[in-house]
């Protein structure tokens, strides 16, 4: 007779499959399973975790063959909006829906499986063995059951299944599998009162003869324990007391201990009211929302010090006091940084934060509190790009602050999705309002704005009338012949900087190349030290005296002696940070100077402290890269140094001169944000369009120029682009898949396609590189095209000499 309780579940595993998978739903999980939930599932051999897709009830004869092992949550970890991002994503980008959830889902929310070994029989000494199979049988003897990873390591070898399979078919072992969930709610100990009642005169008459003990209870008392309990840490550092002499209260049974569930993410009260706006802000805030009752997309193009923020606050505050959520976007770590202590004054912890410097369990317990089973719910999420994926039970507006910034790409691995075009999709699914923002927007979007598909708002002033900074320029080739530099400082920057530390004021210096110099060179024969796995110079960084290749990581110490001539006239060429800051101290050794690149930033609080340390006037000088320029806000800035503009707009990309804009004016803009500010420029090459641009502060003047030659040359905003991207350590198997590969494509494909060609460094980490560029029409469809990439790439990795061939699809590529 048919069952019709029997139920299959669709599930998404975090891996690189085309299609869902069926599972069985166990009686006993029926009534709770529902789509959204982890579920833990078998796999060739590996358990997983899955999300559930979709559930039908089905007959005997229809049911999946392979059952679910577990469920890990009582309420759905993923919603359905999120799901159906995901599939755009993944349709979009040209990737797997398993591969959008796998960048999706915190670690923490993934089980680890481990593959244990079991002894069963005791006397396995009297049985004929090999020296391998010995040597585990007694490893399991002292250790009772050991993992697969601890028989590779103790035989040294890494193919122990054989041998495994033998000593399981033989009876000596078995093996199974078992899963850990990596997420663990965070607890603390609180100490609490045995006896509420009459409990000080109790504890008092106790410990009257104790003077520490009865320190620690007047302590207790203090801090209010009696009614909520008392952190044990603080408890102890409060009253200034040994553990011991806790321990003696709890053997006494005057105190205890009570583990509670904490929060990992520490709230903060809100204690500023909201700033008042001026005229300028407040009817620039009409006209946002007023572009939200249209149902658009808003662009607020402001100018850097215009008071976008303050904006965006007020907007924030009308969407969580009407019970909405808020995903606030921001393209770098460094300025969630300050942004985060800017919010937290106006809305306590009502903000969570999310992004890759958090650990797995700070990430998970955001998401948790994210979503719409969270006790304690955040209302505003201040993230990178990776904040997109949580799962807002409520969220009503979206704001892309840095709006231009190509780090809201990301490159690798998949999916390769834009945090910015994902966030209007993200707005469309969940019916929230989009706000993009920046002082230099993406050429496409203003170009959408002026063509009515966003609407525009402008702020053309600065906060409280504040004028522009005045921005000069030096002609470092000119300045080289007069002898009017200084290692890589002009006169002129170098008399600009002892003014500002006399009026008490800070300085910004930027250049865009970290380390010492990017090229050490033999003055006889021209030799260049290279990395062995990569077609690139190393780079020099004197503090550690070693070469470092800027790609994959790889370090030599510095040569003394050309290997190819044996001449010791070796020097360096070029500049970086390191070098600037050096070369800084000696020209200015009273000042306090600080360095912020990725060398000075890789531990975990490194942007916050050195934000801080410049933020709170404790450091004169500020060198650093690209970071500088990501909307940081320091009041006491009054110059800004751009030691070499010519690296930011001198490379091969269409987007050259838009960027080379927008970094220089987004740089010069941490100069005078409450008076006005001095930039200076170094350049050879004062008369360059970007230059006479960012001097005059014209970003419409940029803006028409580089869209003309856009339209003349079919680029985007005009199309769309793909690039494929071919790797393998073998440089002919490269090539020839290439060239196959566009072979076939263009047999399908009668658009524009550039290439093959070699990326402009060939190798990196011991794999070659070509690639090849596709140009759509912007109003084309590109779903079957997708699909005849993917398809194409999937026939050419299936041909055995192909299989180590690494392929990869990007769309609208930065």
């Amino acid at each position: 007779m048919e069952n019709k309780n029997m139920m299959n579940a669709e599930i998404l595993l975090p891996l690189n499959l085309e299609k869902t998978l069926s599972y069985s739903v166990p009686e006993v999980f029926r009534e709770k399973i529902s789509i959204g939930m982890r579920v833990v599932v078998e796999l060739r051999g590996r358990l997983y975790t899955a999300i559930v897709v979709s559930l039908t009830k089905d007959n005997e004869d229809n049911l999946a063959s392979k059952e679910i092992i577990d469920i890990l949550d009582d309420s759905p970890c993923v919603n359905t909006l999120q799901l159906r991002l995901w599939k755009w994503i993944a349709e979009y980008y040209c990737c797997t829906t398993g591969e959008v959830m796998r960048a999706a889902l915190p670690s923490a929310l993934k089980i680890e499986s481990d593959t244990k070994i079991e002894l069963l029989q005791k006397q396995w000494s009297d049985t004929e063995l090999n020296d391998d199979e010995y040597i585990i049988c007694e490893a399991l003897e002292n250790s009772q059951e050991i993992t697969v990873k601890d028989v590779v390591d103790i035989l040294g070898k890494k193919n122990v299944m054989p041998t495994l399979n033998r000593m399981m078919n033989n009876g000596l072992i078995c093996i199974f599998k078992e899963y850990v969930e990596r997420y663990r709610p965070k607890t603390e100990n609180f100490v609490f009162a045995v006896n509420e009642n009459n409990f000080a005169e109790n504890a008092i008459n106790a410990t009257e003869k104790r003077e520490k003990q009865r320190t620690l209870i007047m302590a207790f008392l203090s801090l209010n324990g009696l009614n909520k309990g008392v952190s044990k840490k603080k408890l102890l550092d409060y009253s200034g007391v040994s553990s011991a002499v806790l321990d003696t209260l709890i053997k006494n049974k005057i105190l205890k201990i009570v583990s509670l569930e904490v929060d990992r993410i520490k709230g903060e009260s809100a204690d500023n009211p909201i700033k008042e706006l001026s005229d300028e802000q407040k009817n620039a805030e009409k006209e946002i929302l007023n572009g939200f009752e249209k149902g658009k997309t808003v662009l607020l193009h402001g100018v850097t010090g215009s008071g976008k923020t303050e904006i965006y606050v007020d907007i924030i505050r009308s969407v969580i006091e009407k019970g909405g959520q808020v995903l606030y976007l921001l393209p770098e770590i460094a300025l969630t940084t300050q942004l985060i202590s800017r919010l937290k004054k106006y809305f306590g912890e009502k903000i969570g934060v999310y992004h890759s410097k958090y650990n797995d369990m700070q990430r998970a317990e955001v998401w948790n509190r994210t979503g719409k089973a969270a006790k304690n719910r955040f209302d505003i999420i201040i993230g990178a790009r990776s904040a997109i994926f949580l799962p807002f039970e409520n969220l009503k507006l979206i704001i892309v602050d840095e709006e231009h910034d190509s780090s809201f790409k990301q490159t690798d691995p998949a999916p390769r999705y834009n945090a910015r075009d994902t966030a209007l999709i993200l707005g469309k699914i969940s019916g929230s309002n989009v706000l993009l923002g920046s002082a230099t927007p993406a050429v496409e979007s203003f170009f959408n704005a002026l063509d009515n598909k966003y609407q525009l708002v402008s702020l053309e002033k600065r906060y409280g009338d504040v004028p522009l900074p005045h921005i000069s320029v030096v002609n470092i080739k000119d300045a080289y012949a007069l002898k009017q530099m200084n290692g890589h400082f002009s006169i002129q920057l170098i008399e600009a900087i002892n003014t500002t530390l006399e009026n008490k004021e800070q300085v910004i210096l930027f250049q865009n190349r970290r380390g010492y110099a990017p090229v050490v060179e033999c003055r006889d024969c021209g030799w260049t030290p290279k990395c062995s796995h990569c077609d690139v110079s190393m780079t020099y960084h004197k503090h550690s005296d070693n070469m470092r290749c800027h790609y994959c990581g790889y370090s030599s110490a510095r040569p003394v002696v050309c290997p190819v001539c044996g001449s010791v006239r070796l020097e360096t060429k070029g500049f970086g940070t390191e070098q600037v800051q050096i070369e800084a101290e000696k020209l200015f050794p009273d000042a306090k100077i600080l360095r912020m690149d990725l060398d000075t930033t890789g531990a975990k609080n490194s942007y916050q402290n050195i934000i801080t340390t410049f933020e709170n006037r404790e450091a004169d000088i500020l060198i650093g890269t690209q970071m500088l320029s990501k909307g940081l806000d320091f009041d006491h800035v009054a110059l800004v140094g751009i030691l070499n503009a010519d690296n930011t707009f001198k490379n091969e990309s269409f987007r050259a001169y838009e960027r080379g804009y927008q970094l220089l004016s987004q740089v010069s803009g941490r100069s005078g944000r409450k008076n006005e500010g001095e930039v200076i420029i170094q350049t050879y090459d004062p008369l360059h369009p970007v230059i006479q641009n960012v001097i005059s502060s014209d970003y419409i003047s940029m803006y028409h120029s580089v869209i003309g030659e856009r339209k003349n040359f079919f680029f985007p905003p005009f199309c769309r682009m793909a690039r494929i991207v071919f790797k393998h350590k073998n440089i002919d198997t490269v090539n020839i898949a290439a060239d196959l590969y566009t072979q076939e494509l263009k047999k399908v494909w009668t658009g524009e396609v550039l290439g093959p060609e070699f990326y402009h460094i060939p190798r990196i980490n011991s794999l070659y590189i070509k690639h090849i560029y596709l140009k759509f029409p912007s109003e084309v469809s590109l779903s079957g095209t997708k699909k005849t990439l993917r398809y194409l790439a999937d026939v050419l990795s299936c041909t055995k000499e192909y299989r180590s061939l690494r392929i990869t699809i990007d769309i609208d590529p930065m």
